[in-house]
């Protein structure tokens, strides 16, 4: 960003230092001017944009990114025209070669947030549903032999789900590790009632029910395994 902005000054100061009097290259340098200070604010909208999207999540930040490099390009091309091309080539040159390549970088971050959403979209919050809809038949399973143990587990698994699956969703928008560790923790009780039920849930019946919730849980953590790890990836 830095080096960006020093490329702009240098094109400022030659085309000042090789100006001459008159009123029309008064109004030249005037546009110049103007072009290198909206060059400016493109920039900085760009890399604004790119940081906020990186920290917030949020594609609005990323959209800001792409208005304000493609602006800058086109502040860029415009320059030649307003000013000697001869000794400001190689500095226009660069400037284009480093807006340039802001965009595969914005592509790429909002590629790799897609796809975190994806999974959190298409198997963590699948695979969650799955789940809670086998504790409702568990449920009214234990509600029919009379196991009131199993009822009392499954009332703490459905508990954990559900704080768990609020800290996936904060996850999944933000990133924060700390969702990763309640997530954690949550499924670790979980998986401690879904054992008890395995005692509860005697009958033949009953330990197809105990299976069936056992399968599902763990396709739940191994869905979300994957997401918080190419989310880890990508923040490192």
């Amino acid at each position: 960003m830095v080096a960006l902005l020093a490329i702009v000054a240098v094109i400022g100061y030659r085309t000042a230092s090789n100006s001459t009097a008159g009123f029309v290259e008064y109004q030249r340098l005037a546009q110049i001017n103007a072009t290198m200070s909206d060059l400016n604010t493109g920039v900085y909208q760009g890399t604004t944009g790119l940081y906020s999207f990186a920290v917030f999540k949020d594609p609005a930040h990323l959209e800001i990114g792409y208005n304000g490099v493609n602006k800058a390009l086109a502040y860029a091309w415009d320059i030649p025209a307003r000013t000697n091309p001869g000794p400001n080539k190689e500095a226009i040159t660069a400037i284009v070669s480093r807006l340039s390549g802001f965009l595969p970088l914005m592509e790429q971050s909002e590629k790799d947030m897609m796809e975190v959403m994806r999974i959190y979209n298409d198997e963590v919050q699948k695979d969650a549903r799955d789940l809670m809809e086998r504790l409702r038949e568990t449920a009214k399973y234990a509600a029919y032999i009379n196991s009131t143990s199993a009822l009392v587990d499954i009332t703490e698994v459905w508990d954990d789900l559900a704080a768990a699956r609020s800290s996936m969703s904060r996850y999944a928008q933000n990133r924060d590790a700390d969702d990763v560790t309640r997530t954690k923790e949550n499924f670790t009780a979980i998986r401690l009632a879904i054992q008890r039920l395995n005692d509860d849930l005697y009958t033949t019946e009953g330990q197809t029910h105990y299976r069936n919730l056992n399968t599902h849980f763990s396709d739940l953590e191994s869905s979300f395994d994957n997401m918080s790890a190419l989310a880890t990836t990508l923040e490192g």
